[in-house]
């Protein structure tokens, strides 16, 4: 085979083997688009079977198509073309967007705020745990020391020191053994508890006194009851005896520190009792005496030379200096 021969059956150079594929029905010939010039005289060889055209160019059945489609852009390798509904924010021009910041303690700083919340919040917790414990064994210890005092003490009661014999101070024990009393506080005692001789005794009939026990039966010579008050220092006092005359007058002798009085006791009815009414015949009546710093002793007596002495003596009382009540 020589250049230029196809062998037999192989169609020539001018021959498109796909010219049927566009041409024309009926068997015309193709007419020649534009630029394709006119067709080729038989027996001069085709330059190539592939004509270079743009798209939408080529035309069939003497008619080109209208749609021209606008040429693309090239873009570099490993980059798509934009969509037509997106584009990113670099292509619109300006600046561009740079990611929001925020001034400390400014609320759109959530994420960093919130860390850091949690490590406090955690912290707080922790702390208030401990502060709880702390105070709870606190308070345990002073709620259970005061109820050991209150058990031992006994509230604000003062404790008894024990004596030296072993017990604890449980008061006087007969009528020489007395408390010790305030110097400034005017001395009093009861009728019951005065030294009682000569017939005089312990009466407690509701008849005579509703105020308790009285000393009686002073109407006999010789009968006493004797005080021995103490004072903190010498001077002019006022003597009370409290007393009970039965509808008529009675008097004493006054006898202070072993000497007697000029002037007896006055018992006399001021009550205006009516005769053996002793609960109608309570009232007061008073002596001015001086006494001694200290200890003295002050005796009523029923002596010869009284007149009547038949009477009760409820209680007996000083005052400092020189006074009617």
């Amino acid at each position: 085979m020589t250049a230029g021969n196809h062998g037999a059956g192989t169609p020539p150079e001018d021959d498109d083997p796909f010219a049927h594929l566009y041409r024309p029905e009926g068997g015309a010939a193709p007419v020649p688009g534009p630029g394709e010039g006119t067709a080729p005289a038989p027996g001069v060889p085709r330059t190539s079977y592939t004509q270079v055209r743009a798209v939408g160019e080529r035309t069939y059945g003497g008619q080109q198509a209208a749609h021209q489609v606008p040429p693309q852009q090239a873009y570099p390798y490993g980059q798509s073309s934009p969509s037509p509904h997106y584009a990113a924010p670099e292509t619109y021009g300006g600046p561009p967007p740079q990611p929001p910041s925020f001034a400390p303690g400014d609320p759109g700083e959530g994420p960093r705020r919130s860390r850091g919340g949690g490590r406090n919040g955690l912290m707080l917790g922790a702390v208030a745990v401990v502060a709880t414990v702390v105070i709870a064994i606190v308070a345990a210890v002073l709620f259970s020391g005061d109820g050991e005092d209150s058990d031992v003490g006994g509230g604000d009661s003062e404790s008894v020191a024990p004596s030296p014999g072993g017990k604890g101070d449980d008061g006087p024990k007969n009528g020489d053994d007395k408390p010790e009393k305030d110097p400034t506080t005017p001395p009093s005692e009861d009728g019951a508890k005065l030294a009682l001789a000569g017939g005089a005794v312990v009466g407690s009939d509701a008849n005579v006194s509703e105020d308790g026990p009285y000393v009686h039966g002073l109407e006999n010579e010789g009968a006493s009851a004797t005080w021995k008050p103490e004072v903190g220092e010498a001077g002019e006092y006022t003597l009370f005896v409290d007393y009970s005359v039965p509808g008529k007058d009675a008097e004493l002798t006054l006898t202070i520190n072993g000497e007697a009085e000029s002037r007896p006791l006055n018992l006399e009815n001021f009550a205006k009792a009516k005769k053996d009414d002793w609960l109608a015949g309570w009232t007061r009546t008073y002596s001015w005496i001086s006494l001694e710093e200290g200890a003295n002793e002050i005796t009523l007596s029923c002596e010869s030379g009284n007149k009547e002495c038949q009477s009760a003596i409820g209680k007996v009382e000083l005052k400092k200096g020189q006074v009617s009540s």
